[in-house]
């Protein structure tokens, strides 16, 4: 999650009883004891009160680091100066952000004694700081000279190399400072932080939970132990351990975040929702828990959530893709196409080298007809990474729309010398519908090809060898499942008929139908989908135009396809695009007991009927191809052929 700060030494028990002193004569001895490291039996905290708690007494009280610096000169000449010097005023500067004047505190103690350890450490840290890292470098060296045996110098020394990319020194110099300090606990967190780096899972583990043996407390370390387990899929100990993070540290913002996509991960997310909203409450403008609760109204469908989550994490950082990206999906879905480039074109600008961004920009630009500008996107994703399969196959289409066939065949073979296994079989889903890649199919990259679903009917090509069909067409309606319509702002007492297609498949003639269906059926409506969303304002305004009323054409988004499913069974009777439909929906929708009757047979055939057998429809489909495959090898032609179920010529066998 995060390293572990270079650590800084603590003040000698002199230098504090005379800042004790001070704070005695200015400070009221309340405030004085509320130094976190003060204990009973340790008058005014002096035996246990770190340069942090001085220095956090006197700022807040309102000291200046200067007061600190005239303490210097009576601690060294009384000789008490044993290892920091002047760290109290370090680290009164060192609060205040000025780390020029805190390094000369460290000077100021090396003047006077050079062999301070700690002074020559410290003053590595603020050089580090500062981006001096030779100078940082130097000061860890001179420190570990002089004292061999001093862990701290060899842990900020560690992490030095750790990053400047040098993981095995790093890595070296950690173990160096456990050894000499086995309780170094700061220490097993960096080194695990460099194992897990190493791609050492198992290492640093280890290293992670030697920090919380050291200091139980360690949120840190904890946190980090869940991430280890969170990218191994061990959901359940990693929530646990993010768990145990905040306990020790109930602040601890990305615990929370953390938490809650484990917690999502794992199907528990009303507990991921809730993690999202502490990390919030603890910093609202968090970019990552923005972008996660995004993430899951995106998933509910729930669009004007996911969006407005999605733009109030672009609002807080300008370095973060996802939600960027994210948001071009919803534009893109809605139609608005000019939003949907404009974030994609963001996503580039936070990262150059994002070839997805660009396959999606050029899909975008290819949707609109802005082919020329698509071709130079794929070319340029294509660039950036030369074994994207999609950039060459996308850039191929482009080509193809734009009437350079030649140009097409070429990218199209480039896209399938990069499929890592050679296709025996290639089945064509989609044939003439928007998204097909019939070119594909053109170049006859496997020695079977086969069309299904999609189209029904043939493609009329001569290089698709099969076409996978049912005996009869019969008609089947889903039956009704019981839902919550509340749940998408459905009206309860409605008749609802629905159609879920694309909207350019109405023509005048079928949509007028459907509106003399629903002035025929009183106290009904007819749900669509805005798809596309721009289309809305057109189908309201026919609609208007023959006489319905507004309330009753509702639309909502499209959903992903388990929520399209599971809300589709909301509707009462679907429509489909065939006149006959309107006396049989007006039918059905004024007999109430004969709809009920048509849905009480299906549901009770539903567990019996072969429509519903998907288990067995997977197995013959299999079938069908394992027969493909058979008659193929076997050097005979390619012939129909129907599938049954015990089929002893060519039979089912992996």
């Amino acid at each position: 999650m995060v390293r572990a700060t270079a650590h800084v030494s603590v003040g000698s028990l002199a230098l504090y009883c005379l800042v004790a002193g001070w704070c005695r004569a200015t400070v009221s001895a309340s405030a004085l004891q509320e130094c976190p490291l003060s204990g009973p039996g340790q008058p005014w905290g002096c035996l246990a009160c770190s340069w942090r708690g001085i220095a956090a007494i006197a700022c807040s009280h309102g000291a200046e680091p200067q007061w600190f610096c005239v303490l210097v000169p009576r601690v060294c000449e009384i000789n008490l100066v044993t290892r920091v010097g002047s760290v109290s005023p370090l680290g009164a500067y060192t609060w205040k952000g000025r780390l020029n004047e805190a390094a000369q505190c460290c000077r100021q103690a090396l003047a006077i004694n050079p062999r301070l350890v700690d002074a020559h450490s410290n003053l590595g840290n603020l050089m580090k700081a500062q981006g001096f890292i030779q100078e940082a470098y130097n000061c860890y060296i001179e420190a570990l000279r002089i004292d061999p045996q001093f862990a701290i110098a060899w842990s900020n020394l560690a992490g030095l190399f750790m990053e400047a990319g040098d993981l095995d020194k790093a890595l070296l110099y950690y173990k160096e400072a456990v050894k000499l300090k086995p309780s170094f606990a700061d220490a097993y967190l960096n080194q695990g932080n460099v194992y897990k780096t190493m791609g050492m899972s198992q290492e640093a583990i280890i290293s992670y939970q030697r920090a919380v043996q050291a200091r139980p407390d360690y949120a840190m370390a904890y946190g980090n132990l869940a991430t280890i387990y969170y990218e191994q899929g061990q959901l359940d100990i990693a929530i646990r351990c993010y768990n145990q993070a905040i306990i020790c540290d109930p602040q601890f913002v990305e615990a929370y975040n953390n938490m809650g996509n484990a917690l999502k991960d794992a199907g528990r997310v009303e507990e991921a929702i809730n993690c999202y909203r502490s990390c919030l409450a603890l910093q609202a403008n968090h970019p990552q828990a923005l972008t996660n609760l995004g993430n899951i109204y995106m998933e509910w469908n729930l669009i004007s959530a996911a969006a407005s989550f999605y733009k109030a994490a672009i609002s807080v950082t300008s370095g973060l893709s996802s939600p960027l990206n994210n948001l071009a999906v919803i534009y893109k879905q809605q139609g608005n196409y000019a939003d949907a480039i404009t974030c994609y074109t963001e996503v580039l600008r936070v990262d150059p080298t994002a070839a997805d961004a660009l396959v999606n920009r050029g899909n975008t630009f290819k949707e609109i007809g802005r082919v020329n500008e698509a071709i130079q996107d794929y070319i340029q994703a294509a660039t950036i990474r030369p074994t994207m399969a999609e950039a060459h196959a996308n850039l191929a289409s482009a080509y193809k729309d734009s009437g350079h066939v030649e140009t097409a065949i070429v990218s199209y073979k480039q896209a399938l010398r990069l499929r890592p296994d050679f296709p025996e079989a290639t089945c064509n889903l989609l044939h003439t519908l928007q998204g097909a890649r019939n070119e594909i199919f053109a170049l006859q990259p496997a020695p079977i090809q086969v069309s299904y679903m999609g189209f029904p009917g043939t493609t009329g090509a001569a290089y698709i060898d099969y076409l996978v069909t049912d005996e009869k067409n019969r008609d089947c309606l889903d039956p009704v499942c019981p839902h919550k319509r509340s749940d998408y702002g459905l009206p309860e007492d409605k008749f609802i008929f629905a159609c879920f297609n694309q909207l350019y498949k109405m023509d005048p003639e079928i949509f007028d139908t459907w509106c003399n269906i629903l002035k025929r059926v009183p106290n009904s409506a007819l749900w669509l989908l805005r798809f596309p969303a721009a289309g809305e304002t057109r189908v309201r305004a026919h609609a208007a135009a023959r006489g319905v009323r507004p309330d009753q054409i509702i639309f909502t988004d499209v959903a992903m396809k388990n929520e399209h499913i599971r809300r589709s069974s909301l509707a009462d009777l679907f429509l489909d695009t065939m006149k006959e439909y309107e006396d049989r929906a007006v039918d059905l929708a004024l007999n109430p007991a004969k709809l009920q009757a048509l849905t009480n047979k299906l549901k009770e055939v539903r567990m019996t009927c072969p429509l519903f057998d998907t288990a067995r429809w997977v197995r013959n489909l299999e079938r069908a191809y394992y027969k493909m495959w058979n008659l193929y090898c076997s050097g005979r032609h390619r012939e129909p052929f129907k599938v049954i179920e015990d089929d002893n010529e060519f039979p089912y066998d992996r």
